[in-house]
């Protein structure tokens, strides 16, 4: 378990697992709170199609 926490040395230097968690909880938080402020559905729409492509891009390797 410990393994999940510390970077892999042939991957390079990523960020550990539990700061990562933490950004994506923290970013989960703030998306849910947009559509309570007033953002338009056009907006949210669009923000949802960015992280979708932002997720493509990352599997694929492409950055």
């Amino acid at each position: 378990m410990k393994a999940l926490f510390s970077p892999s040395a042939r991957l390079g230097t990523p960020a550990p697992l539990r700061f990562d968690l933490m950004v994506g909880v923290v970013l989960l938080a703030v998306l849910a709170v947009l559509p309570f402020l007033g953002l338009s559905s056009y907006y949210i729409g669009q923000l949802i199609l960015f992280f979708l492509w932002g997720t493509v891009v990352t599997q694929w390797n492409l950055v």
